[in-house]
């Protein structure tokens, strides 16, 4: 049985093959856009879900009607930074936004977020040890 790094490179080397003839839609301002909006949602829904929290409830602590929140959470929404702010509080929440680069992979482990660089990008390793705590 192959180990899970040769499985992972497989499965890359047949999406990339499949992909062939497909334009770079991660250059498209608008396809991003819509990544991010649909992230925004679930976001919103899973900490809705997590909390208890019902569409009517969230309409009450944001302000706005249920119609309004049944719309953003139909995709509907386009969302600036300040609806994000009013979500994130209405949530009780955190919001976070981070940029990162093309070749960077972001890991989510226990509620942190981690930038995992590649090697042309990677820091150069320090020569001293850290204590961990």
């Amino acid at each position: 049985m192959k180990d899970l790094s040769e499985r992972i490179a497989a499965e890359e080397a047949e999406f990339a093959r499949e992909a062939e003839g497909f334009p770079d839609l991660s250059k498209d301002p608008g396809f991003v856009f819509e990544g991010l909006r649909l992230d925004a949602v679930l976001e919103v829904r899973k900490a809705m879900e997590a909390s208890g929290i019902s569409q009517a409830e969230l309409a009450r602590r944001l302000g706005c009607s249920a119609q309004n929140v049944s719309r953003m959470l139909r995709d509907e929404a386009n969302f600036t930074l300040a609806m994000l702010a009013k979500l994130a509080v209405a949530l009780d929440r955190d919001f976070g936004m981070r940029l990162f680069g093309k070749d960077e992979e972001v890991v989510v482990r226990k509620a942190r977020v981690r930038i995992r660089r590649s090697a042309k990008t990677a820091p150069k390793p320090r020569t001293e040890a850290r204590k961990r705590s």
